[in-house]
Order: C-alpha cells, then sequence, then structure tokens
C-alpha cells in the first residue's frame, strides 16, 4: 500500500541524537521497527498517494518558527516515541494537514515525538524504557517540512515490514524571531 507522510525533520545534530537511539534499539534488541523510518516528526499519513502539493502550498501549510523541547522515552499509540513538547504547534499543523487530506492512514501513527520503533513480537516496552536513555533535555527548530511517498508491502499493525520510502517534497522554514 502507498500512502504519503508529512513529517517535520530535526536540525542536523538532533537527527544524529535520533538515529543512534534507533540503532541502539536495532542492535540492542534487534527491533526491525527502529530502521523504518528517517529521523523525522511523524505529523500525518494520509492514504492519498498521488495529491503531493506544490511547495508554495506546502510552506502555506507549515507554521514558521515550530520550536521543541525534547522529553523522556515513553510509550505514544503502540510505539517506542522519544517525546517532544511544541506547545501544540504539532497538532495545529496536523489538523491544517488533514483538512486538505482527510483520508489519514492510521496503521502509521501520528506522534508528539520522534519514532523509536513499534510494537513487536516478544517485545516488553516496559524493559526498553528501563533501559534506554535519551540525552539531556535539548531545545531545537524544525529544520524543514518533509513529503515521504512511502511503500509498505503490508496493510497491518507491522507497517514497518518491506518498507521502502523517499522523500518527494521538502520546504525549509525559517527559525522565529
Amino acid at each position: 500500500m502507498d500512502f504519503l507522510l508529512f513529517a517535520l525533520i530535526p536540525p542536523s545534530n538532533i537527527e544524529k541524537e535520533v538515529v543512534s537511539l534507533q540503532r541502539r534499539l536495532f542492535s540492542s534488541r534487534g527491533l526491525v521497527s527502529s530502521l523504518a523510518l528517517p529521523a523525522a516528526i511523524p505529523v500525518l499519513a494520509t492514504v492519498d498517494s498521488e495529491t503531493i502539493p506544490s511547495q508554495a502550498h506546502l510552506k502555506d501549510c507549515a507554521a514558521q518558527g515550530l520550536r521543541f523541547t525534547t522529553g523522556a522515552v515513553l510509550r505514544q499509540r503502540g510505539c517506542l516515541v522519544w517525546s517532544l513538547d511544541s506547545s501544540g504547534a504539532v497538532a495545529q499543523l496536523r489538523q491544517v494537514l488533514a483538512e486538505r487530506w482527510p483520508k489519514k492512514r492510521d496503521s502509521i501513527p501520528s506522534l508528539d515525538g520522534f519514532f523509536l520503533a513499534g510494537k513487536e513480537k516478544g517485545i516488553d516496552f516496559s524493559d526498553i524504557l528501563g533501559e534506554l536513555t535519551p540525552p539531556p533535555v535539548l531545545h531545537f527548530p524544525a529544520r524543514a517540512l518533509s513529503i515521504f511517498r512511502v511503500n509498505s508491502s503490508t496493510d497491518c499493525s507491522q507497517w514497518w515490514n518491506g518498507i521502502v520510502w523517499e522523500e518527494v517534497l521538502s520546504v525549509r522554514l525559517r527559525k522565529s524571531g
């Protein structure tokens, strides 16, 4: 099944921290799902994989000056997530995008943080939560809003099996004053 994933892209130093957490989960626990998505904040997944907006339209949807503060690693919507506080900005962006692309794909979670892993068979997140320590609190702006075209060979709760993605559009976001 093909779909579009709208995601916020962090600065490269934050991206490296996310990738480090994802790789630790893969190497220590064998969590294949941890390598499924890029180091991005999944805002909205939609089943409409053909309607890609113009760069100008995507820029109009994106709030400028999106700022984040990192939090704990926790469970969110059945996933392991490095949580973020955006003071509601991600929820607002999700609402704007959902008005234009209303056919949401629920198996890919819209999160308030970085996707680290999905719930895989035989894995207890409670053990992982006690072991996985994120870096100290970080503050950062979103660097870009990107759209990824994603193809998953399965349409089940383990959507990361056989996943292939490509970035099809990205708009750079201005930092706030």
